[in-house]
């Protein structure tokens, strides 16, 4: 038996003989070698005995060829006669594959080749070698199939040569001739195979039948960085036979899921109505949940492989680039030579390699953290813009485990009666018992379409299995039917792990820490069910109060700041008092007691069938907190509800609702046209509104009384209080107690932040410190290594949505918002690699329209100011809307001091001065903010406010009534087209984008970088806008000489350079080709129909060579496509080239017509900078492409096409070939 091994690497004669002098291997290393590098799992092996290669550091990598396109060496090895002997006493025949989605580029293949006729060779083909040229260094490229992590069994290799075998084809037969193991570009030699380690690994594929096979048609990842989906073909194991195709196996084996169960083989959702008992049911939801953890884990593992398969085994040779160690090994002079070398040439090279090990650090750490960033934006933007200490609680274990012994301990409360101050509820005439009806698949499906892919419980189980495993949610909902058939839950509902999320303050005090639960996705999802039930039969039959908006369909946050606001400026505007009391509850979902919570149920009305459902998820609770030095102790809750339960939220406003009820009940607040406003609440958040000070202090009284009862505690110091004498103009300074502790008292000046917006006697600035944080990201995501696209993405998802928020319901000044701005337009055009005097209206355009979809915030500020007051008149909430007509109607009669109509309303709201005095002595508000917003606005798009049918306020966007819901993107989508507009009527920078604008195709790119390079990036926005440094392009100075550099021609321009500059006609005619190519391969022919490609139309009189022709001489049809590449000047340069093309070849249509065939000619245009002309449609329906196929084939031509543009400009700059 001979080894043959095939490496582009391969050492030199000296180091072959190390290989061949080692002594015999022993046979279970062997066996386990192989089976380590198959099934990919860390199996160590039983001998110490390793080859040389991974002896090597880990650092140093192999050396590579000079030439990237030599053949590769071949060197055999002898193999023992024992070995010998023993291939020939067996016959197995074994071929599997391991696809592509596991493969890097480089991927290596094992193959047992028999020297004899009879015995089958599949030989792993490789994509050919794609070496970009780059203007300059690039950190890293792209790949969406790329990750930096490593497979598991990689721990015991060194990073060079990596497990991932593409076991195409085992065989062996009773033959004389040897078998031979053969190894496919490894740049190291660490494994060797004998035919019992063949046989043991056939022996394990045939106990995975019934296993799933790979993914054949994962995408592979190129050394270029581009994800070119067409290379799968080159990685695919397309000779491999389907019944012969396997999937390895792990090395541990699932336990048998049946083994309790006789009707194993029914559906799950059968077996688990057939349950009969409790001990029954749990046993099989405990083989469900090892079927959804093995299969999960099986299915997922070549995504997960190919996700996290190392990118240094497959780069492109520019970017791996060896070791130092290695450089001088490779680079060494002789000995007479070192001596005579100078200190300085020492140090030069010693800076040289210093550079390059930093460039070389440099591009690994871009490629992890750009791998992250595709795999979890969240954690990668986190680990961008986080510094500093640990996030994680450093409290001691012993600490935490006692403070939430005691927060979870049992109250003392024992239930009684309410006290009288708490009014009982009407009667319930309707259905009283919503959560024992059987569960629906609809509205277990839905569920499921609503859950976001959060972190797992403790079965390790998230959404995205329970969505692959179970997509119609039939099996859950047997399921949770059997929870109510036999009134159970399984045990592993009943735990929880729990994080601690850092609020703010002292890190060292437990209390500035939210514990949030981490419990089991499925029983969330049980949890998140009944949750819509009880908030639909508690909202329909009125079991709560109008003013508790908390996890409620209410904008509720952005309601009550409005409210609170219209309140105290009001009393500013008529002279009267009014006071406000905040309150805050100590630990509000922590200490809930259980009694208040089954006994606040009852009260409501809820029938004690669907209590006692709820009281399942409560009873027998524990949860492990997790510290700094891991998780504690299960702790018992008896208290409380699990935060990020789904039904604690709707549970604890039911615990909290006597006292909103009871407050309430003393009609002691305040009348505001009409409608009177005693207490607002979200959730644990409550806000007293009292017409006096004997008023608020009966408030106080009586939320002190029903919250003891309830078993709730107030923390005074969090507490404060507001007393505004409108006639005096000041905040007075009354004194007021919560349970009998003094809280705290609010002067003029003095703030409290209510629901995220400080409130009190003046309008506050908000988002001063967002603001300021925002600055910092930002530069932290310049500074990161995050590839350009991904640094728009960062600042669009993470960075401007923290202000939405405070741009409706608080007051953000101007001058920090135009800083942030400014900020942001400079970096954007650097990370577009602009000059700073290009047109910014590029970084305001949608993807799709060839922009990066940013806005700026001073804009978004009047968008969102316009969107709030709208969403206001078409509250959900009757009492909120009527609030917001009488306010915004009170504004305006103050300054006409007069009564107003719907009309003057309008008026004065679309920024009208005419008939208004001016009037500076009334307050700031929400309306005098929309009036200004809307006339900023007015200037850019087409807004205003009219009065409808039904006597409302309507707002009118381009002549269309906005709809609520969608407001604020109608808005930004206006406010986006403005600057489309104003981008295409520019002469120079305007008028490619008067094209590529028209196609979301010829911006694919733009959000992800999908096939596109680095230096390709940075060429395309340049070229789109014009600002490329050529003669012909110069706009100041005084060189006046716009000559070509490389013709001679007059106007060395863009358009010149790339479709007309004689010396580049053979790079231009490969951009024509790389198009044509793409549609000669998916062409579909049909019987009868013969391509002609470039070829003279037989039987016509011409010496024209269409791109591509169709015969088809029994029908008699013939199909003419020409292909051109015109530059986009306007619209008008496309359409002028598709009719140049028609009249080019109308004579060969009318000839081929005089002989009786049905002609179709059409020309197939894409601009040479990228644009798609929608008008190709006709090209491939008549072509025959495959619909889905076409969508990725337009993305393709698009990205070919800016590669080879990019190719001819530099070309003409530097006058280096760049292919």
């Amino acid at each position: 038996m001979n080894i043959h091994i095939r490496s582009c690497n391969v050492r030199d004669k000296e180091e072959v003989k190390r290989y061949n002098n080692k002594g015999p291997i022993p046979k279970a290393d062997k066996v386990r070698r192989i089976s380590n590098a198959v099934t990919s799992q860390p199996i160590p092996p039983t001998s110490s005995l390793t080859s040389p290669a991974s002896q090597r550091s880990s650092e140093s990598p192999p050396r590579q060829r000079q030439n990237p396109r030599e053949p590769l060496p071949v060197t055999s090895y002898p193999v023992s006669e024992r070995t010998r002997s023993k291939s020939r006493s067996r016959s197995t025949s074994i071929s599997t594959s391991i696809p592509s989605s596991r493969q890097p580029s480089r991927e290596p293949s094992i193959e047992i080749v028999e020297s004899s006729t009879t015995t089958s060779q599949l030989t792993g083909t490789q994509p050919p070698s794609l070496q970009p040229i780059i203007e300059e260094q690039d950190l890293s490229f792209t790949s969406p199939t790329s990750s930096p992590t490593s497979s598991p069994a990689s721990e015991h290799r060194p990073p060079t040569l990596q497990p991932f075998f593409d076991v195409q084809s085992v065989t062996t037969s009773p033959s004389t001739a040897s078998p031979a193991l053969v190894y496919h570009d490894f740049d190291e030699i660490d494994a060797w195979v004998t035919t019992e380690a063949a046989i043991s690994l056939h022996s394990n594929m045939l106990s995975t039948e019934d296993t799933p096979p790979f993914n054949q048609h994962a995408p592979a990842y190129n050394p270029d960085g581009i994800s070119i989906p067409e290379l799968d073909s080159f990685n695919d194991s397309t000779n491999v036979t389907s019944e012969t195709a396997a999937e390895p196996v792990p090395a541990t084996q699932p336990v048998n899921l049946d083994q309790h169960n006789t009707n194993a083989s029914d559906p799950w959702e059968k077996r688990f109505a057939d349950c009969q008992d409790s001990t029954e049911f749990e046993t099989l939801y405990d083989q469900f949940t090892i079927f959804l953890q093995t299969n999960s884990k099986s299915s997922s593992q070549p995504t997960s492989q190919n996700k996290n398969a190392p990118a240094s085994t497959s780069q492109n040779p520019q970017q791996q680039m060896p070791s130092t160690e290695h450089q001088q090994q490779q680079r060494q002079p002789n000995h007479h030579h070192r001596q005579q070398e100078s200190r300085s040439n020492q140090q030069k090279k010693h800076q040289n390699q210093s550079k390059e090990q930093k460039k070389r650090n440099d591009t690994k750490a871009a490629k992890k953290i750009q791998a992250l960033y595709r795999l979890n934006k969240k954690k990668a933007f986190t680990q961008i813009t986080t510094a500093g200490p640990s996030q994680h609680c450093q409290v001691d274990a012993e600490i935490v485990s006692e403070h939430f012994k005691n927060i979870y301990a049992p109250s003392d409360r024992q239930p009684t009666p309410p006290p009288i101050e708490v009014p009982p509820l009407d009667p319930i005439e309707g259905e009283t018992d919503p959560l024992s009806k059987a569960f629906t698949i609809a509205e277990v499906q839905e569920r499921i379409k609503n859950s976001k892919n959060t972190a797992p419980g403790p079965d390790l189980i998230n959404y995205n299995m329970l969505k692959k495993k179970d997509p119609t949610g039939i099996t859950l909902t047997s399921i949770f039917n059997t929870v109510l058939r036999l009134k159970h839950i399984p045990e592993d509902w009943n735990r929880s792990s729990t994080i601690l999320i850092h609020k703010k303050g002292d890190p060292d005090q437990l209390s500035n820490w939210r514990p949030i639960a981490l419990s089991n996705c499925i029983s969330k999802l049980f949890a998140s069910v009944l949750a819509h039930r009880l908030t639909s039969w508690a909202m329909s039959n009125n079991r709560l109060s109008k003013s508790q908006k908390g996890f409620l369909p209410f904008e509720g946050c952005l309601e009550h700041n409005f409210e609170l606001q219209s309140i105290i400026q009001h009393a500013k505007r008529t002279k009267t008092t009014a006071l406000i009391a905040w309150l805050d509850l100590e630990n509000a979902f922590g200490s809930a007691p259980h009694s208040t919570i089954f006994q606040s149920l009852e009260l409501a009305g809820l029938h004690s069938n669907s209590i006692d459902l709820i009281k399942l998820l409560y009873a027998n609770c524990t949860t492990t907190i997790r510290c700094s030095t891991g998780p504690t102790d299960p702790i018992a809750i008896k208290s409380g509800v699990k935060q990020g339960c789904p039904l604690s939220p709707i549970v604890f406003n039911f615990a909290i609702d006597a006292v909103i009820r009871a407050i309430e009940h003393l009609n002691l607040g305040i009348n505001l046209h009409g409608k009177q406003h005693s207490v607002k609440g979200y959730a644990d958040d409550l806000a007293t509104i009292a017409r006096s000070a004997p008023a608020l202090e009966q408030q106080m009284k009586v939320a002190s009384t029903v919250s003891t009862w309830s078993g709730f505690k107030f923390n005074a110091k969090k507490c404060a209080t507001l007393h505004i004498d409108g006639k005096k103009h000041q905040a007075l300074r009354s004194k007021f107690r919560i349970q009998n502790q003094a809280m705290e008292v609010l002067n003029e000046d003095q703030s409290y932040e209510h629901l995220g917006v400080p409130t009190g006697y003046k309008l506050h600035p908000s988002a001063t410190e967002t603001i300021k944080a925002m600055t910092n990201q930002v530069n932290k995501i310049d500074a990161s290594l995050l590839a350009p696209w991904q640094k728009f993405d960062a600042i669009n998802t993470f960075v401007v949505s923290q202000l939405s928020f405070h741009l409706k319901g608080g007051m953000v000044p101007k001058k920090p918002l135009n800083d942030l701005d400014k900020l942001i337009k400079r970096l954007g055009k650097k990370w577009l690699s602009l000059p700073q005097q290009a047109s910014p209206e590029i970084l305001y355009l949608p993807y799709q329209r060839g922009g990066m979809n940013l806005l700026p915030t001073s804009l978004l500020a009047d968008v969102s100011q316009v969107a709030h007051a709208y969403r206001l008149l078409t509250s959900n909430d009757h009492s909120t809307r009527k609030l917001a007509k009488d306010s915004m109607k009170e504004v305006v009669e103050k300054r006409l001091r007069r009564s107003a109509t719907l009309k003057e309303i309008c008026q004065y709201y679309n920024g009208e001065y005419e008939n208004f005095p001016n009037d500076s002595n009334d307050y700031q508000s929400t309306w005098t903010r929309l009036r200004a917003a809307t006339r900023r606005l007015s200037h850019k798009i087409n807004i205003e406010w009219k009065e409808d049918s039904e006597n409302n306020v309507v707002l009118v966007i381009n002549k269309v009534v906005a709809n609520r819901k969608i407001v604020e993107i109608q808005l930004k989508d206006a406010v986006r087209n403005h600057f489309l507009e104003t981008l295409i009527k520019k002469p120079d920078q305007g008028k490619v984008y008067e094209v590529v604008s028209k196609s979301n195709y010829s911006n694919h790119f733009m959000h992800d970088g999908n096939f596109t390079r680095f230096a390709e990036w940075r060429f395309v926005h340049r070229a789109r806008l014009g600002v490329v440094p050529l003669n012909g392009c110069r706009r100041y100075g005084n060189d006046n000489n716009k000559q070509c550099r490389r013709c001679g021609g007059p106007n060395e321009t863009l358009p010149h350079v790339l479709n007309h500059c004689q010396p580049h006609m053979p790079t231009i005619r490969k951009r024509h080709d790389a198009i044509q190519n793409r549609l000669i391969k998916a062409t579909k022919l049909q019987p009868n129909q013969k391509l002609l490609n470039d070829i003279c139309v037989p039987g016509v009189v011409s010496n024209l060579r269409p791109d591509i022709t169709i015969l088809d001489n029994v029908n008699k049809t013939a199909t003419i496509i020409d292909i051109a590449c015109p530059f986009e000047n306007r619209q008008t340069a496309i359409d002028a080239a598709r009719n140049e093309k028609l009249s080019k070849y109308q004579h060969i249509k009318e000839q081929l017509q005089q002989k009786g065939y049905k002609v179709f000619l059409d020309a197939f245009v894409i601009g040479s900078l990228g644009s798609y002309d929608q008008n190709n449609w006709k090209c491939l329906v008549e072509l025959g492409i495959n619909r889905n196929y076409a969508h990725l084939m337009k993305k393709l031509m698009v990205s070919d096409t800016i590669k080879w543009s990019r190719n001819i400009y530099i070309e003409h700059v530097t006058g280096q070939r760049q292919y």
